[in-house]
């Protein structure tokens, strides 16, 4: 799907497809993956473009979020499984623990909230482009108003920014939105 050779410099199958996906979605967006290139932190941009841009990949699924006009944009897809509960010390703040412990009925509902919490800090912190100076548990996300729902708002200091989630499949899609 693409019209000409790219090395890509990674070994393991699956990351070699998720390499090759992102690079797809952006031609098919119209732009050359030949300009993806990454800063020195690891944050994406388009070299000679004024397009601001977010990638995530997990598994068979890949995302690209492109805009002129917002340079705070994140997304983030990942794998909504049990590997979240093994890491949930990890990314959440004791506030946001205790408000999952209120709204989660059993197992299932935690991770699937969890997994609400990790897109949501991992498309806010691309968001940040590089102005975050800690982690995951720097970074809040409001709680939803129950179980069923996701959480629509996060911060970082003083800044607001929105969340937007897509279910897809055992995966959880999300985009997030600063205000520029």
């Amino acid at each position: 799907m693409l019209p000409y050779a790219v090395d890509c410099p990674l070994k393991a199958e699956g990351r070699r497809q998720e390499f090759y996906a992102v690079r797809v979605l952006l031609r098919q967006l119209g732009f050359d993956p030949r300009l993806l290139s990454h800063h020195p932190t690891g944050r994406p941009f388009l070299k000679d473009s004024d397009w601001h841009l977010s990638l995530s990949h997990c598994r068979e699924y890949a995302a690209v979020v492109l805009s002129r006009e917002r340079r705070h944009i994140g997304v983030d897809v990942e794998a909504v499984g049990e590997r979240m509960l093994k890491v949930e010390h990890k990314f959440l703040q004791p506030q946001e623990s205790r408000a999952l412990d209120a709204l989660a009925g059993g197992k299932e509902a935690r991770i699937r909230l969890l997994t609400t919490y990790w897109t949501g800090k991992e498309a806010l912190y691309k968001a940040l482009c590089d102005e975050v100076e800690g982690y995951l548990q720097d970074l809040s996300v409001d709680p939803p108003a129950s179980a069923g729902d996701y959480p629509l708002t996060g911060r970082y200091g003083d800044r607001q920014f929105s969340f937007s989630y897509q279910p897809l499949d055992g995966h959880l899609l999300c985009l997030c939105l600063g205000e520029d």
